[in-house]
């Protein structure tokens, strides 16, 4: 299975910011401060972008009125969060951050209006994957794409800071084709993912060092879909528009659970099981599913979105 992590970069440039009295500045009494202010030029690397918004977030340039969050942490800085606005080509901010001799450390995050536990290398902040989804369309879903990036070694004399945002979820798209043999009309209503024993879904924290995702609140195993949409018609060439997708927990390399996959098509459900798959942050895992009469199969094809897009992966299904 072969797997490219897709990254977001955002680059600290020179725009002014200040974070209140808590500056630390190592000039003498009456001394004018003269530089070492920390600024953001952000960019984002892939295909297309609309990130004015909490959805997924794809593409290679940030939109106007975008937003992200940045603080930083260091022996004698006081840790307090920026939001940073992107607009006819440049950041801005209201406030102002200013480095001194001192090294910092830059944690950046996405959205920026959550409320970051600033703790240096224990920093977080806090997300909530929704167990029970409303909508196939997982840029209108209501879902968060949760992003985080950090970078080292700032100073006055060296105060361009290059972050490279990573996203802390998973995601899966579904591609649902009819076969030449099937009969009904297609009409999806439900898509639900039940993990044999980690949590896919719930509140918790995701940190801002690795990306870890820590889910404490409302954990659950199971993750489903509702709505109404139709499956992708019947061709020779099978499709590969997807049907259905959504964001969820990371399982990781190691994890050794099974995920059942239930589809409810024309009011009948069709079950699968994913066997022991490697979900990783950043990464967009497709399946590709055809409906060949009653039987459901899942094709061992995979393409790669804007998203790093992992398989192919093989599921049984009966």
């Amino acid at each position: 299975m072969q797997k490219r992590k897709h990254y977001l970069s955002t680059t600290i440039l020179a725009v002014v910011l200040c974070i209140g009295a808590g500056c630390s500045r190592e000039e003498t009494p009456g001394e004018v401060n003269s530089g070492g202010a920390l600024g953001i030029n952000a960019y984002i690397r892939g295909i297309s972008s609309d990130v004015s918004t909490r959805s997924v977030v794809t593409g290679e340039s940030f939109n106007d009125n975008s937003t992200i969050g940045i603080f930083i942490d260091g022996d004698g800085y006081t840790s307090t969060a920026v939001t940073y606005t992107y607009s006819d080509g440049s950041w801005s901010s209201s406030n102002s951050i200013y480095l001194t001799k001192s090294s910092a450390t830059v944690y950046g995050f996405y959205p920026s209006d959550l409320t970051p536990a600033m703790d240096g290398t224990s920093s977080t902040v806090p997300l909530e994957i929704s167990s029970a989804i409303t909508g196939f369309d997982v840029s209108g879903n209501t879902q968060t794409d949760y992003m985080y990036a950090t970078v080292s070694g700032i100073t006055k004399s060296n105060s361009t800071a290059s972050l490279t945002f990573y996203h802390g979820l998973t995601e899966l798209s579904f591609i649902i084709n009819k076969g030449s043999e099937f009969s009904g009309s297609g009409t999806l209503t439900g898509i639900t993912l039940t993990s044999s024993g980690s949590s896919i879904a719930g509140s918790g924290t995701l940190s801002l060092a690795d990306g870890t995702v820590s889910l404490t609140g409302s954990a659950s195993a199971t993750i489903s879909l509702t709505g109404t949409t139709t499956l992708n018609e019947y061709s020779e060439t099978a499709s590969s528009n997807v049907v259905a997708a959504l964001l969820a927990a990371p399982l990781g390399l190691s994890s050794s659970d099974n995920v059942t996959l239930v589809l409810t098509i024309d009011g009948v459900e069709y079950t699968g099981t994913i066997s022991a798959p490697a979900w990783e942050a950043g990464n967009n895992y497709e399946y590709r599913i055809t409906m060949s009469g009653g039987e459901l199969i899942i094709d061992s094809s995979v393409n790669i979105a804007d998203w790093t897009t992992t398989g192919p992966t093989d599921v049984d299904v009966n």
